[in-house]
């Protein structure tokens, strides 16, 4: 007589259901996390319009990370060019999607490792 048995288990590695990103702010406004009365000088001002505005999104699970002096030199066309920040979100694949159809200037995935 044979008896066999199966085990089976299953893990979901929070890592692989991330995602990082990144994107600018526009010049002349048009950013969907900042009234176009707000003109953020530091990083904590447009983190928290960020947050603000990802909890409007019901996106709950992220870390952001703003690198304030990425564009040293920038254009000044309105809604084309970036202003100085690039913003890096690192947040759930299925929110990332909601954020790539928002539109965002220089959209675009990024390795995580070197952000977070």
């Amino acid at each position: 007589m044979c008896l066999l048995i199966a085990v089976s288990a299953c893990s979901s590695d929070p890592q692989q259901d991330t995602v990082c990103i990144s994107f600018d702010m526009r010049q002349c406004g048009d950013n969907p996390w900042l009234s176009d009365a707000v003109i953020p000088q530091t990083a904590e001002v447009h983190r928290q319009g960020l947050m603000d505005f990802f909890d409007r999104q019901d996106i709950s699970d992220y870390q952001i990370t703003i690198d304030m002096q990425y564009h040293e030199i920038v254009c000044e066309a309105c809604f084309v060019c970036p202003q100085g920040p690039r913003i890096y979100v690192k947040l759930s694949i299925d929110d990332a999607r909601e954020v790539e159809r928002m539109d965002l200037l220089n959209y675009q995935k990024v390795n995580c490792t070197e952000i977070f």
